[in-house]
C-alpha cells in the first residue's frame, strides 16, 4: 500500500479494490488533490480520514464495502463530503451509520446507498443532476422521500 502520498501528487486514480486486511487510509491522502477516481469497493476499512473532503476534483468514489445486506461492521465517514463539489457518482457502504450532508453535491449523477435514517431527505431536491438513486428508506422518512423523489422524477431513470 501506499504510505507516502508526497510522491503521487498528480495520481488520477487509486483503485484499492478487494483488501481482505484492514486498510486505514493516511490523511496524507487527502493531497491527492488531482484525483478523480478512488474505489475501495470490496476493501475491509472502518473509516475514512477527515482530509478526504479535500479531494475537490475526485468524480467517482466508491466506499461499497461488500454486497447489500451482507453485515459487515459499521464503517464512520466523515461529513464532509458535501465539500466534494465534482464528485458525480458516490457508491455509499450499505453498511454506514454516518450522518452525512449531501447538498453541496450538486453535479452527481448516481448514489447509490442514500439511507434517509443517515442524510436529510431534502438534499435530494437540491441534487439537481442526479440521475440514478438506489436509496434505503426508513418507514418515518418515507412521505418526505416519496415527494423528493416525486419533485425529482423527471430527472430520474
Amino acid at each position: 500500500m501506499i504510505t507516502n502520498f508526497e510522491d503521487y501528487k498528480l495520481l488520477r486514480v487509486l483503485n484499492l479494490e478487494g483488501f481482505e486486511e484492514d486498510i486505514e487510509l493516511p490523511e496524507a491522502i487527502g493531497k491527492l488533490i488531482h484525483l478523480r477516481y478512488l474505489s475501495l469497493r470490496y476493501s475491509w476499512f472502518k473509516k475514512l480520514p477527515s482530509s478526504i473532503g479535500n479531494l475537490g476534483y475526485l468524480q467517482t468514489l466508491d466506499l461499497r464495502v461488500g454486497d447489500d445486506w451482507v453485515s459487515v461492521s459499521a464503517v464512520r465517514i466523515p461529513n464532509v463530503l458535501w465539500k466534494m463539489e465534482q464528485l458525480r457518482h458516490l457508491y455509499l457502504p450499505f453498511s454506514s451509520n454516518s450522518k452525512l450532508r449531501l447538498d453541496g453535491l450538486s453535479n452527481l449523477e448516481t448514489l447509490t446507498n442514500f439511507k434517509t435514517r443517515n442524510c436529510d431527505v431534502k438534499d435530494l431536491l437540491k441534487l439537481t443532476n442526479l440521475r440514478k438513486l438506489k436509496a434505503v428508506i426508513d418507514n418515518k422518512q418515507l412521505g418526505d422521500f416519496v415527494t423528493a423523489v416525486i419533485t425529482t422524477k423527471n430527472r430520474l431513470r
